[in-house]
């Protein structure tokens, strides 16, 4: 199976259980700090409420919806997505 489709079978099972994705905050704040960006210019991108930004780089999980968001704003690989979201 493709590190693609692992992502995507990972977030279907979470999706499914209802849960949210944990984060890896340092990988996450490398893709941040990479782009040169505060978290209120990654809000701004990704359409995430900073205040929602600034719990996951303390620690909290967030929704499925919200780690695609933020995928998507940072141009993050999958395979980078795997490891900085998983399933709950």
């Amino acid at each position: 199976m493709q590190q693609k489709d692992i992502i995507k079978s990972e977030v279907a099972n979470t999706q499914r259980k209802g849960g949210n994705m944990k984060v890896d905050v340092d990988t996450l704040n490398e893709e941040i700090q990479k782009k040169n960006w505060s978290i209120n210019e990654l809000a701004k991108h990704s359409g995430v409420d900073k205040s929602t930004i600034s719990r996951l780089l303390n620690g909290r999980s967030c929704s499925v919806s919200t780690a695609q968001s933020l995928v998507s704003a940072l141009g993050i690989s999958s395979k980078k997505a795997g490891l900085i979201f998983f399933g709950d």
